[in-house]
């Protein structure tokens, strides 16, 4: 990756310009946390989203061009974080019991930026929160804290959108 020569671009974290014709500012994101029932389970330091969407090819005989309409979206998150003394359950917590056959409950997944909060003391903003169930689940305990490492994937709209 080169790097840039604009002298413009602030350094990651730094807090936004006050000068009202500043070109742009960087997001820099803090944490992401799990809720389930309204209850902490998760408090993730290191996480990525990847919003996905399906299109159909409506394109017709004699079209130069691909045409396409929206068909659905979706959404995935991995996270990386501590485990939280409540949450050293919630993998069995998060799976109900239905005719005797565990099948998971909705998780809701929030990633928060500190949008310059380090400097001004503002509280984080979420960037996105929405329902979810847990893919898949990794424990490491590397001489240190107990680390997770959580795959979830979006069931539904989400319900913030920064």
């Amino acid at each position: 990756m080169r790097r840039s020569s604009n002298p413009d671009m602030p350094f990651p974290g730094a807090a936004p310009p006050t000068d009202a014709t500043a070109k742009r500012g960087l997001v820099v994101g803090a944490f992401a946390e799990c809720y389930l029932f309204g209850a902490v389970v998760a408090n993730l330091f290191d996480w990525e989203l990847k919003p996905v969407w399906d299109y159909a090819n409506l394109t017709a005989h004699g079209d130069y061009w691909q045409v396409n309409a929206f068909l659905d979206g979706g959404w995935t998150a991995r996270a990386r974080g501590y485990l939280t003394l409540l949450g050293a359950t919630y993998l069995t917590a998060s799976l109900q019991t239905v005719s005797s056959v565990k099948i998971p409950q909705s998780l809701t997944f929030t990633g928060y930026t500190t949008l310059g909060g380090a400097t001004t003391g503002a509280n984080p903003f979420k960037i996105w929160e929405g329902p979810c169930f847990i893919k898949d689940f990794a424990a490491m305990a590397p001489m240190a804290l107990f680390e997770q490492e959580i795959n979830v994937i979006g069931s539904g709209n989400p319900t913030t959108i920064a």
